[in-house]
C-alpha cells in the first residue's frame, strides 16, 4: 500500500535535502511529517502537499500519490477515483492478496469481466 511519508521522503532525498530541513524550508511543523511516519495519521491536507510541493519542485500529486498526472493517465483516474470514493479503498484493501481466481468470481458477482492475465 503507497506511504506518503516513504514517499515524501523519497521526493526529499531526491532534493538532498532531509525530510527535517524540508519541514523548516517549508515552515511546516516537524509534528505534521512525525505523526505520518509513526502512524498517528495517514494522510495531509492538499493546502500541506502544496507547501511541500512548492519547496522540493514537484506537484502536490506527486507527494500526495507519488505520480504526476501525466505520468499514466488510466492510474491518475484510478487515484482520483480512491479519494473520491474512500469505499472503494475498503475493496482494495481487502482484495489486494486476492487469488486470480478470487478476482474472476468477484469480477461475475460485480457482472464484469474478470482478470486479463
Amino acid at each position: 500500500m503507497f506511504d506518503l511519508y516513504e514517499n515524501i521522503k523519497r521526493l526529499c532525498a531526491r532534493r538532498d535535502m532531509s525530510v527535517s530541513a524540508m519541514c523548516e524550508a517549508c515552515g511546516l511543523s516537524k509534528s505534521t511529517l512525525s505523526n505520518l511516519r509513526n502512524g498517528r495519521s495517514s494522510s495531509i491536507s492538499r493546502k500541506t502537499a502544496e507547501k511541500i510541493a512548492v519547496c522540493l519542485g514537484v506537484t502536490a500529486d506527486e507527494v500526495l500519490y507519488g505520480v504526476r498526472p501525466d505520468d499514466d493517465e488510466g492510474l491518475w483516474e484510478y487515484l482520483q477515483l480512491l479519494k473520491d470514493k474512500p469505499g472503494l479503498r475498503v475493496i482494495l484493501d481487502h482484495t489486494k492478496n486476492a487469488t486470480p481466481e478470487d478476482i474472476d468470481a468477484l469480477a461475475r458477482v460485480l457482472g464484469i469481466g474478470g482478470n486479463d492475465d
